[in-house]
């Protein structure tokens, strides 16, 4: 399955500036991408009524239509998501001092709509093992098929860059991102940039990936990235996003109650052409 990211330009960030003195955008340079590689599974607030024309035309995962598609009904990624930040610093040194989730919504699971790609629990870790997180590089996709505008363009490092894994778990309160063990899948230790700060040179590339997990309630958010440049503080707020966990009493985060949601569609991929099919909730008992 081809990686697929969404790409977020100069204009989707907002920067200000904390002290006195002209700011100056272009003393650090960020590409952020929502790595939407795998798992897909999706939840929107709302119950999907289509036809069986209009769900053979929904976009398969692995296709930059796809989160397209849920995002244009308000949908979230199901337990986590992750996006992949690459920082060069221009003419100065930089030293980032924080990244934190700036939280500006929170209610209760979505349950309208259910896209679970997984056609049995097998298929489900087969997919997630031979998808680890950050697999992709942020500056070599071009699946999105837009990569030519995309600010990624910029960031392509010599020799191997090591990605710095950062996560922070929402139900908790704690903005502040914390170091992320992806073995055992948890957060480790203080917050990250309250023990060390990330000095970026000029010219120097970092490659950062944000995890943010829910478990408990939907969260809508944004990354807000703290740093100094030429002594003064200065912060930049990426694109919002959601992340929402599993419905219904007794979910888990390898798997949500399907009666709990209003509508549900499953792929299929021993079909001809795999497609999703829609299948009742209160049924559905998974593969």
């Amino acid at each position: 399955m081809a990686a697929v990211s969404l790409h977020y330009g100069e204009n989707a960030l907002r920067r200000s500036q904390e002290g006195t003195g002209a700011a100056k955008p272009h003393d650090l340079v960020t590409s952020w991408t929502e790595d939407t590689t795998n798992p897909a599974e999706y939840a929107l607030p709302k119950p999907l009524d289509l036809s069986a024309a209009e769900v053979a035309k929904i976009p398969v995962p692995g296709t930059s239509e796809y989160p397209t598609f849920v995002g244009l009904g308000n949908g979230a990624r199901l337990w986590s998501t992750r996006h992949q930040v690459a920082v060069r610093a221009r003419d100065a040194v930089v030293m980032v001092t924080g990244i934190t989730a700036k939280v500006t919504a929170r209610t209760a699971p979505l349950n309208g709509t259910l896209f679970w790609p997984y056609p049995s629990d097998e298929y489900r870790s087969q997919t997630l093992r031979s998808a680890p997180l950050g697999s992709a590089h942020p500056a070599s996709d071009s699946s999105s098929g837009s990569r030519e505008n995309s600010p990624s363009t910029t960031f392509v490092p010599v020799g191997e860059v090591t990605p710095l894994y950062l996560g922070v778990d929402l139900d908790s309160g704690s903005p502040a991102v914390k170091e992320f063990d992806t073995e055992d899948y948890r957060l480790k230790g203080r917050p990250y940039f309250a023990e060390r700060p990330l000095t970026v040179k000029p010219g120097e590339f970092s490659w950062l990936v944000l995890i943010a997990t829910a478990t408990k309630a939907h969260y809508r958010l944004r990354w807000v990235l703290e740093y100094v440049a030429q002594g003064e503080k200065r912060r930049i707020e990426a694109n919002s996003f959601a992340v929402t966990p599993g419905a219904g009493r007794g979910a888990n985060q390898s798997r949500p109650v399907f009666s709990a949601y209003k509508r549900l569609f499953v792929m299929d991929y021993n079909s001809k052409k795999p497609r999703w099919r829609s299948q009742d909730p209160l049924r559905y008992e998974g593969g």
